[in-house]
């Protein structure tokens, strides 16, 4: 699969998904969530991984969905739209139960807040086992 809007890397422990569509500030369609859902899979089944950090280039996080990608869904049948919205609904499942269910602490940056997940619980975990 070509990488052209997220990425994942792995670098002392940590775990960095960038989202890498600024031109478009990061605005979401199927192959970006797509893209995105299988880094989170890797960064979460990475045994190298410790934290995983969601970071964006660019000066937005993420505009929300790409504007062009909902006006292509105009042209499709009803059936075409519902799958569309259902495979859309199954990825970010896939996302949120991948974190959800995941030991790994994940911080999100964007260009206002840190929110950290899980953070005491972890922070708990990692201290008591060193």
């Amino acid at each position: 699969m070509e990488r052209k809007f997220t990425n994942y890397r792995c670098q002392n422990r940590v775990g960095f998904i960038t989202l890498c569509r600024s031109e478009k500030r990061n605005a979401l369609n199927n192959e970006f969530v797509t893209q995105l859902s299988a880094d989170f899979s890797n960064a979460i089944e990475d045994p190298d991984c410790k934290v995983i950090v969601l970071e964006s280039e660019g000066t937005v996080f993420c505009g929300g969905a790409d504007l062009q990608y909902l006006q292509n869904l105009q042209n499709n049948s009803f059936e075409e739209n519902v799958a569309d919205s259902d495979h859309l609904m199954q990825l970010f499942k896939k996302i949120y139960f991948s974190i959800y269910n995941s030991f790994t602490l994940i911080v999100c940056i964007t260009n206002v807040y840190i929110i950290i997940n899980y953070l005491y619980i972890t922070d708990h975990k990692i201290n008591k086992n060193r």
